[in-house]
């Protein structure tokens, strides 16, 4: 579902991903199990996961591609 409160977008997605230049960006997560650990389970490394949830300063600092 998606909503217009005012001029804030809103969004009840489940999650939202999309393959950029050949990596996973996850952009949504709001799951009970955490997307990138599943994805990580299935063999995808850490350098092809996109963590897009967080700004790319935020990125820098963790173990993901920061784009």
């Amino acid at each position: 579902m998606v909503d217009f409160s005012g001029e804030r977008y809103r969004s009840n997605l489940m999650a939202h991903f999309e393959i950029r230049g050949g990596k996973i960006w996850i952009l949504t997560d709001n799951t009970e199990d955490d997307l990138a650990v599943q994805i990580l389970e299935i063999g995808i490394s850490k350098q092809q996961i996109v963590l897009a949830i967080y700004s790319p300063t935020i990125r820098e600092f963790g173990e993901f591609a920061v784009a």
